[in-house]
């Protein structure tokens, strides 16, 4: 069986030669699915790229950041004969943040010398007309400005102003705050310093920098554990920008694939441009700190064109770690991670040895007092985001990144600041009580434009606003405008006719009495409007009023622009009447426009992020009385000043006068006020207790102290004595309201209405008394004048 049995091998030895071909087989399958899944793994991938290029196109040029509303003080003018002394312009430099050194080389510099003071301006992108920067040199003479010359070029300069101090912004939404820099206005320095720094190599990868990823693999492998992490400026933006901070392989090449899309689609300076405004350098409070250039004027109190190079690397340095490098926190920290910078720039040859000799042995100055060392009081802001609510929505102001260009004189805002604490603290200590609290608002009258507000002892207090919102009797503020009334009727009442000041009582429908007394508990008897006025009457004030008629006052005060619910009592006549020191001031305005009432504001433009003015806030007025009698009113209240209630400001400005004011205290003492003018400044002050609770001062004791520490720095001017038409200047004898002789013993020049009847003498002596008329004879001339004088 030979045959049988080879035949059986042959098969044997064919079986194993089938599982090679199953094997092949298997290896064929198996590599079509790997190169089909491989094919597809590619075609998602390139799907997911072409997403994430989508993606970066359709939002990085249309990403909007959400930018607050800026808020600026009123600039600073300068035009020769301007009333700008050296010392106001070097405060008002101080407040810019310009440093102050030997010599001018660059923006934001300044030298101050016996009769000039030059500076580097740095101009400000103005609505209207840009301020372009220049060097300039101001020269004074007199307490004004003798001339003011470009300093190079030597050509004369009429009008500049300097750049607005920023004093607050509205809240962003989301708390986060950036000032937006154009590429072409990043210093060259300071963008060596962060290239060198983050990314060498940014100006030639096309995102992702191949070689710093094998170098940072190698350090980290070295290290074993995670050291460096190779990104570019672009990953850096693109995870700022679009990805969570978490570290995950598919998060990071999600990153490259979209830094690659990003250099793909946009040049270097866009993306540059972008990264500086948007990566994150720190917390203020709960606002966050975003890009560079709101960085340096964070903690260095200038743009980021003025820092030095030391400043600079700091602020780069604290990009690896914001919080870690916080200079405020954790100064040695800060400092040690800029010397690292300092190192690097003079490896990758940015700075020489003696640079960084140089660099490394400054100290870390930081801006004292926050992000802003000249933000307004939040009396103020206050106030201003009122007004600006009225005009646009909430999400405008906290992300469209308007310019609010307010009326706040910065200068005269800090110092009624230390007026009122300095003048509180001196009160509570000469009367051992605590408690005072304050306010006040200064305003340029014939505009309505608040220049300063106060609205607590306290500035910096965020809380209740007392300039706006307290609602207090306001006493004998009142009186002068008790007065118009009177004066507004010339054929009745004139400055020089006779009141009585004697006791007087009133009693209401339910059967109280009322009787008012005058300060010092006396009765004068006879006396004249204006000396009721000056010497602030209240029995001669009280009778008038009652014989002018209750409703007819109220009706006035009400027309004057008094608000609320006012009852015809003849407590009126004495101040019983809630106002606020804002209110107050305004409805003084007419006062000191010759019957013109204008509203108050603190707003006088808005402009978009672009300066494309979007609102001009102009002049809205409303006559509430005569010329005249506004003149009359006026002259009386400058011999408060002079002569009355408030003679004690003849001393703290004797050049200035005359100036008009009136004192106001509230009953058993417990509002002080005071009101006062010139022509170009009017101010309201007030002292008292959040308690309602007694304050110990009068008008004069309280509020007219405040209110002179607070108008010394002012550039109050003297009120007019110019007279409109309807009036004339007369030498009037005030005992029997004659027109006498200007020599004449006791004859007083005041205003009088040319419709007002006045008995005119050609002597000092009266004349004699005529003889009595027969019966059914008219009465002369002069015996009707005798009546109506003795009314």
């Amino acid at each position: 069986m030979p045959v049988a049995k080879s035949k059986s091998k042959t098969r044997a030895a064919k079986r194993p030669a089938r599982a090679p071909r199953r094997e092949r087989k298997l290896r064929n399958w198996l590599w079509f699915f790997v190169r089909h899944a491989i094919l597809w793994l590619l075609v998602a991938v390139a799907a997911y790229w072409l997403w994430l290029d989508r993606e970066v196109a359709a939002t990085f040029e249309t990403k909007q950041w959400a930018l607050p509303a800026r808020v600026y003080a009123r600039p600073l003018e300068l035009h020769v004969g301007a009333r700008v002394s050296p010392e106001r312009l070097r405060r008002e430099l101080d407040y810019l943040g310009y440093q102050r050194g030997e010599a001018v080389v660059a923006r934001g510099q300044y030298r101050q010398a016996r009769e000039f003071i030059e500076f580097h301006a740095r101009g400000f992108r103005f609505w209207d007309f840009p301020e372009a920067p220049r060097r300039v040199r101001v020269s004074f003479a007199g307490g004004v400005i003798d001339a003011i010359i470009a300093t190079e070029g030597g050509d004369p300069i009429d009008l500049m102003r300097l750049d607005p101090v920023e004093i607050g912004s509205i809240n962003p939404r989301r708390f986060e705050d950036r000032k937006l820099l154009a590429y072409e206005d990043l210093p060259r320095d300071f963008v060596r310093v962060l290239v060198a720094v983050e990314d060498h190599r940014f100006f030639s990868h096309h995102g992702v920098d191949v070689f710093g990823l094998m170098r940072a693999m190698a350090v980290n492998v070295r290290a074993g554990r995670l050291v460096q992490g190779g990104s570019t400026l672009t990953q850096q933006l693109v995870k700022n920008f679009y990805l969570t901070r978490e570290r995950t392989l598919a998060r990071k090449l999600t990153e490259m694939m979209m830094a690659v899309s990003l250099e793909l689609r946009y040049d270097k300076r866009q993306i540059l441009e972008t990264y500086v405004n948007e990566v994150f350098l720190g917390q203020d409070g709960n606002r966050a700190i975003h890009g560079f250039e709101l960085a340096a004027q964070f903690y260095f109190g200038a743009p980021l064109a003025e820092l030095d190079i030391e400043e600079m690397a700091l602020l780069v340095g604290m990009v690896k770690g914001p919080s870690v490098y916080d200079p405020r926190r954790h100064p040695e920290a800060a400092r040690k991670r800029r010397d690292v910078v300092l190192e690097v720039l003079a490896r990758q040859g940015v700075l020489d040895a003696q640079s960084l000799q140089r660099a490394r042995a400054e100290p870390i100055a930081l801006r004292v007092g926050g992000s802003r060392a000249t933000a307004a009081s939040p009396a103020f802001m206050a106030l201003v985001k009122r007004q600006l609510l009225r005009e646009y929505s909430a999400s405008d102001l906290n992300a469209a990144g308007l310019n609010v260009f307010t009326t706040l004189d910065i200068d005269l805002q800090r110092r009624s600041e230390a007026a009122t604490r300095a003048t509180i603290d001196a009160l509570e200590a000469e009367r051992h009580r605590d408690g005072l609290q304050a306010a006040v608002v200064v305003i340029e009258p014939r505009s309505g434009e608040i220049l300063s507000l106060v609205g607590d002892r306290n500035p910096g207090y965020a809380g209740f606003n007392r300039a706006l919102d307290a609602r207090r009797p306001i006493g004998s503020t009142v009186k002068p405008l008790v007065y118009a009334h009177a004066l507004a009727q010339p054929e009745r009442y004139a400055l020089f006719s006779p009141l009585a000041d004697v006791a007087v009582s009133w009693t209401d429908d339910q059967g109280n009495t009322w009787r008012p007394k005058n300060f010092d508990g006396e009765e004068h008897g006879r006396v004249t409007v204006l000396e009721a006025l000056t010497r602030s009457l209240n029995l001669a004030t009280v009778n008038m009023g009652l014989d002018l008629g209750l409703e007819a006052l109220r009706d006035h005060l009400a027309g004057l622009g008094i608000g609320g619910r006012l009852n015809a009592y003849p407590s009126l006549l004495l101040g019983a009447i809630e106002m606020s020191p804002a209110d107050l001031a305004e409805v003084y305005t007419a006062l000191v426009n010759d019957g013109f009432k204008v509203p108050l504001r603190a707003i006088s433009d808005v402009t978009t992020h672009e300066q494309r003015k979007l609102k001009r806030y102009g002049l809205e007025i409303a006559r509430v009385m005569e010329p005249a009698t506004a003149a009359l009113v006026r002259f009386a209240m400058t011999r408060v000043v002079a002569e009355g209630t408030a003679r004690a400001l003849q001393r703290d400005f004797a050049g200035r006068l005359p100036l008009a004011g009136k004192t106001g205290t509230s009953d058993d003492n417990r509002d002080s006020w005071f009101v006062g003018f010139g022509a170009n400044r009017l101010a309201v002050t007030w002292i008292g207790r959040d308690d309602n609770g007694a304050t110990g001062l009068t008008g004069s004791t309280g509020a007219m102290r405040l209110w002179s520490a607070v108008m010394r720095h002012s550039a109050l001017e003297p009120a007019s004595t110019t007279l409109p038409e309807a009036l004339a200047w007369y030498s009037v004898d005030l005992a029997s309201g004659a027109a006498v002789p200007a020599d004449c013993p006791g004859a007083a020049r005041i205003p009088v209405h040319r419709r007002t009847m006045i008995e005119r003498r050609e002597s000092c002596e009266p004349a004699r008394a005529a003889p009595p008329a027969p019966d059914g004879e008219a009465p002369g001339l002069l015996d009707r004048l005798r009546g109506w004088f003795s009314r």
